[in-house]
């Protein structure tokens, strides 16, 4: 259990990964945003993953300026959500914000989110795209990710969900304890049970850059998503073994019986190869399947695994 010792009434975590044309305009908004509408006890934690423009070099600019900006700076591009990861186990508010800095994420909406935890008492506020600032294609295929998502998993995942909400500390504990690298964290807030708040937003276009999420880093998330959350597909996979095994025992049987009882005989030697083919098939898949239990059991509840390796940080008291 992490030590509650707060400095901060709320903490902004911000992945970024080649923003240099945006980030010390978004950065600006935000602290305005903060200090006018919500607290000036804050911290804002951006992490660097591994950018190859000068991103970082205005990042340390930024924490020279302001000493509540903090800067966390990977080797290379682990990853959005170790870049998630990376600032929440440094964030010390009581609450924490995640949420991108490229400006699709309105900042206006915080104030929502922070009234809903301050006086709801909410412990989680996601927000949760109401249109998407995208393709026809993406769209579709973000419907069917959602959709496998949720089907495959343990976990119910709100369709339109961003990595884009507030959680409590509490909250936090609890999703660090789950100490896995690759999760998607907004997964656990189903799996968890805390009070949660939906708000809805409109996407707003990215002022700055390109987007970095292409279709290649969507499956990669999906896939993740899946296999650090459920066995079901080797579950899956083990019932199918079970199932092929159980019809080449029926198709035994009814070749043993057409031989002593009927004369409808197939050509010499299919049905051998036949038989041998399903039991051997049904075998293999049935194997298949337990070796992947165990190794599931394995992956998922033994091995740790490396998570991101820090270069440099600004403006952390050691």
């Amino acid at each position: 259990m992490l030590k509650k010792n707060f400095k901060s009434e709320i903490s902004i975590i911000l992945p970024c990964y080649n923003e240099q044309e945006g980030i010390i305009k978004f950065t600006d908004k935000l602290v305005e945003r903060l200090e006018k509408k919500i607290t000036k006890n804050f911290e804002i934690i951006i992490v660097d993953d591994g950018s190859q423009d000068r991103t970082k070099k205005f990042l340390i600019k930024l924490c020279k300026k302001n000493k509540k900006i903090k800067l966390i700076s990977f080797t290379k591009n682990f990853g959005h959500q170790s870049a998630i990861l990376a600032g929440l186990e440094k964030s010390s508010g009581k609450a924490t914000v995640i949420m991108d800095s490229d400006f699709q994420h309105p900042i206006e909406i915080l104030d929502k989110f922070y009234y809903h935890w301050k006086s709801k008492k909410t412990k989680i506020v996601h927000g949760i795209k109401k249109r998407q600032q995208t393709t026809i294609i993406k769209n579709f295929l973000s419907i069917i990710g959602y959709f496998l998502l949720n089907l495959l998993s343990n976990h119910h995942v709100e369709p339109g969900g961003s990595d884009f909400y507030l959680i409590d500390s509490e909250v936090k504990e609890k999703i660090l304890e789950i100490n896995e690298p690759n999760i998607i964290f907004r997964m656990y807030f189903s799996l968890l049970g805390y009070k949660k708040k939906n708000i809805f937003f409109n996407s707003n276009k990215r002022k700055y850059g390109d987007s970095k999420y292409d279709l290649s880093k969507s499956f990669y998330l999906l896939r993740n998503g899946i296999l650090t959350s459920s066995i079901r597909p080797i579950r899956a996979i083990l019932s199918l073994g079970i199932i092929t095994f159980l019809i080449s025992v029926c198709f035994i049987i009814f070749q043993l019986y057409e031989y002593f009882y009927t004369e409808n005989l197939m050509p010499p030697g299919f049905a051998t190869l036949a038989i041998l083919i399903l039991v051997f098939g049904g075998i293999n898949i049935l194997a298949i399947g337990l070796i992947g239990e165990y190794l599931s059991y394995l992956i998922y509840f033994k091995l740790s695994k490396l998570k991101y390796v820090v270069d440099e940080t600004k403006n952390f008291r050691k």
